[in-house]
């Protein structure tokens, strides 16, 4: 008799879990139909667009800031570059940026696209195209929000650090040698000014020793 009632009892408890999870099913299954749940299938979707380029590509699912691949750029119905193996970034809407090249030539454009580059650090790749074919590309460390005329030459220079996360130690007066990699928004597109980076240099650590990222050498900052 005792055995029958634990039959019983177990059996009635795995019925009630049955059902719970048979509602949660549906439940999600008229959320996901309706809506309510965004889809984890991967979509195309249009990063940016203007008046005659058109930026596309297809959204993996991932929490948090978007990822993208399959990327593709038409200028007019001209199909001028494709991508299906970089995963691209938005920054959180802040890529793509697409700005027209001043004269000489009022037919090219500079498109600037975020994504993951080597040891998974953001980059931004740069295209200077035309309406048929990618002229020139580049590769840059992505941006950080300290956009200021470094070398006092009236225009506003971006910078960013290819080794971002080089920190010697944290809120102290010393430093790995690791300079910025600094950019001059021109109107024929971004240009590297080295000009800027070793001034930025001489006043951050007080003697200029290249350009390139010392990780064996730790430096005083000036001013600590």
């Amino acid at each position: 008799m005792r055995l029958f009632k634990d039959i019983v009892y177990w059996f009635s408890i795995l019925l009630v879990l049955f059902f719970c999870v048979l509602t949660c099913n549906i439940v999600q299954q008229e959320d996901l139909e309706s809506g309510r749940i965004p889809s984890l299938e991967p979509k195309e979707e249009i990063l940016s667009q203007s008046d005659r380029v058109l930026i596309k590509a297809t959204q993996k699912p991932a929490a948090g800031n978007a990822f993208y691949q399959q990327l593709s750029i038409k200028i007019d119905t001209n199909l001028i570059y494709y991508d299906q193996d970089k995963l691209f970034t938005t920054q959180f809407g802040l890529l793509p940026i697409i700005r027209k090249i001043e004269p000489p030539s009022d037919t090219q454009f500079e498109i600037l696209l975020g994504f993951v580059g080597q040891y998974e650090y953001d980059r931004i790749l740069q295209l200077i195209v035309d309406s048929t074919r990618v002229i020139r590309q580049d590769t840059f460390p992505m941006f950080v929000g300290m956009h200021q005329d470094v070398d006092d030459d009236g225009q506003i220079e971006f910078l960013g650090n290819w080794f971002p996360d080089l920190n010697y130690c944290f809120d102290c007066d010393s430093s790995y040698y690791n300079p910025p990699a600094i950019y001059e928004m021109h109107p024929m597109g971004f240009r590297y000014d080295s000009a800027a980076v070793k001034i930025w240099v001489e006043k951050t650590y007080g003697k200029f020793e290249g350009y390139e990222t010392n990780k064996y050498k730790v430096v005083k900052l000036i001013g600590e």
